[in-house]
């Protein structure tokens, strides 16, 4: 995404969708009110759209490989492939341009010859949504402004992330909606955070993919390059890395290694030294807020007093500072964390006080930044990434997706969320895999059938769940199950979907294939509700 917006904006940032102002919405695997950049923001957003102007309703309509929460929230759910949601955008994006419909018609002009192969009878060959529906929604939204796009986190981990979120990103310009009301706009930042100085910054994103940077670092570990090891326990690459990059081995060719953690997991139960930190709710901390407010530092205080003897990584790296003494007690000067917080926000009483009772400091709605290249961007062009898997032999297009409840699988050790059904399937404890109807007819498959998953990488087991609302030819499994070392509540439920997954050059979670085998389980599927509900799923076929 920030590639993407790189390329298309000339901001390398996450912008902010102005749901509340738009009078048409596309999403393009945009889960947003489910496990996007910050589903609470945009529901309050989203809720505003639909409800709080008198004679307008803004339209919503949703693109991707299944029919999730959003979907379910959306006027319409056009089903696509894994992976094309970018194509899907170009399809519009052809029809916007061919048919005039664009507001920026100097942009238009530059991209009619690039946008020649992306008709809407080509583009649905390719991606499944119907040449009518690509030309109908591109003339609804460029009629109806203001109008948003928005790329979801399907977009961006399928086989050319980049290319799929600029594609989205170029609609935004199109439609004239950068910078406007109802539309999309850039942090300013550096204005928000200009009292910070040189620590400003700091606040920037990161100038590397982080999965890049994990594949350097697993291999400067099996070369022998540290020495010592530190472990956040906010992350758990043991899990939720594929199999294939054999990051187990190259981390036992560290010496020695430390883990800051609340609970041992498949990561931390490798560390040679474990620190006990407390959970969210009994820890100081403040963080940025990527969206919403461009100058926001948010602030999160104890709420229950420790469970245990533990101390969290700040404040035993400040206690380390200090017995070390010299450059390292100099560089972190403070007693504590919560006193390093009081220091840097205004101390106790007064301005920290009245933040605290706010959540944080909220500055001042500051001019958003401007999109240097709205006017002249460099789209990236779309790679031929190889799709992993034989469709002869691994027929379904696999597409993973993180669960409402365990995201990516680290609530998987609280009962409650095992106990929360899944919004769509209502499954609860388990694995399963998402099938149309249509596809797990032609596989011999019914709802609640064992069926073994396998990709060229790897095989798990899962429950299948009829989804009537979700793309031909396409099994859609959510994240969370299948931990070895995560305590008893999350231990043995499965297999792990990432272990589906090769050691591909980019973080493609929609850019494997699959097979279904049906398998004797000794386990079955649990659902909340009747997954046919009233009606039977073929009276709605």
């Amino acid at each position: 995404m920030l590639s993407a917006n790189a390329a298309v904006h000339g901001v390398r940032d996450l912008p902010e969708y102005d749901l509340a102002n738009a009078r048409y919405l596309l999403s393009f695997s945009g889960d947003f009110l489910e496990t996007g950049i910050s589903p609470v923001h945009y529901a309050r957003g989203f809720g505003r759209m639909r409800g709080d102007r008198e004679t307008v309703r803004g339209k919503v309509v949703h693109f991707g490989p299944r029919l999730s929460m959003t979907a379910a929230a959306a006027d319409l759910f056009l089903p696509c492939a894994p992976g094309t949601e970018g194509i899907v955008a170009l399809g519009i994006a052809h029809v916007m341009v061919r048919d005039r419909l664009a507001a920026a018609s100097a942009a238009a002009g530059r991209l009619a010859d690039h946008l020649l192969a992306y008709s809407p009878e080509a583009v649905e060959r390719t991606t499944g949504v119907h040449a009518r529906d690509i030309a109908a929604v591109a003339e609804e939204f460029a009629r109806n402004p203001p109008g948003i796009a928005i790329p979801g986190t399907a977009a961006a981990t399928g086989p050319d992330g980049a290319f799929h979120c600029a594609a989205v990103a170029l609609l935004n310009v199109l439609g004239g909606n950068v910078g406007k009301p109802g539309g999309v706009s850039f942090p300013n930042r550096a204005q928000s955070f200009a009292k910070y100085g040189a620590e400003a910054a700091l606040l920037a994103p990161s100038p590397e993919s982080g999965y890049a940077g994990m594949r350097a670092a697993i291999e400067k570990m099996r070369g022998g390059a540290f020495r010592m090891a530190i472990l956040s326990g906010a992350t758990n690459p043991a899990f939720t890395l594929p199999p294939s990059l054999n990051f187990n081995e190259a981390l036992s060719k560290v010496p020695f290694v430390v883990a800051f953690a609340s609970f041992l997991d498949e990561t931390t139960s490798r560390a040679d030294l474990v620190l006990p930190v407390p959970t969210a709710l009994e820890a100081w901390g403040d963080d940025l807020a990527p969206v919403g407010h461009a100058g926001a530092v948010t602030l999160c205080q104890p709420v229950v007093d420790p469970f245990h003897d533990t101390r969290s990584m700040p404040d035993v790296l400040i206690a380390a500072a200090g017995e070390l003494g010299g450059e390292p007690a100099k560089a972190l000067p403070w007693r504590s964390f919560k006193d390093c917080l009081d220091k840097a926000y205004g101390g106790p009483g007064g301005e920290m006080e009245k933040a605290l009772q706010r959540g944080g400091f909220f500055g001042e709605s500051l001019s958003p930044r401007s999109a240097a290249r709205t006017g002249s961007f460099a789209l990236p062009k779309a790679t031929e990434r190889p799709i992993d898997g034989d469709p002869k032999t691994f027929p379904l297009a696999l597409h993973l997706f993180p669960s409402v409840s365990l995201y990516d699988g680290r609530g998987a050790n609280l009962p409650w969320l095992q106990e929360m059904p899944d919004p769509v399937t209502t499954a609860v404890w388990r694995n399963w895999v998402e099938v149309n109807p249509k596809t797990a007819a032609g596989l011999g498959l019914s709802d609640g059938d064992g069926v073994t998953v396998t990709s060229p990488s790897g095989k798990i087991t899962a429950h299948v769940a009829i989804n009537p609302g979700i793309a031909p030819d396409v099994a859609a499994m959510p994240l969370g199950q299948g931990h070895t070392r995560y305590g008893k509540t999350a231990d043995g439920r499965g297999g792990n979907p990432f272990t589906l997954l090769p050691a591909g050059e980019t973080y493609a979670l929609q850019a494997t294939r699959v097979a279904l085998t049906k398998t004797n389980l000794s386990t079955r599927l649990v659902r909340f509700a009747n997954p046919e509900g009233q009606w039977k799923i073929s009276n709605l076929m």
